[in-house]
């Protein structure tokens, strides 16, 4: 069994961490885990890391590709190397 300050919860996304972070401080003995974007983790260690790779589009069916990937999806994918 982990303490709460072993889990960190991660999300390449803003929103998703304000509704994450939201939602687990709602569950009792939860509220000391780590809830936080993927860039601003960086250089943090915990014994257990839940990684939402989940996301959204305003527009087109769920779980349809949002743009071409680009640059942007370079930047995250060296970011979390």
């Amino acid at each position: 069994r982990a303490g709460a300050r072993s889990v960190a919860v991660l999300s390449w996304y803003n929103a998703q961490v304000i509704e994450l972070r939201r939602r687990i401080r709602q569950v009792p003995g939860c509220e000391a885990v780590h809830v936080g974007s993927v860039v601003t983790a960086q250089g943090s260690e915990w014994d257990y890391v839940v990684l939402s790779t989940v996301r959204c589009a305003d527009q087109g069916p769920v779980g349809a590709p949002l743009g071409d990937g680009g640059a942007e999806a370079s930047r995250r994918r060296e970011a979390a190397a």
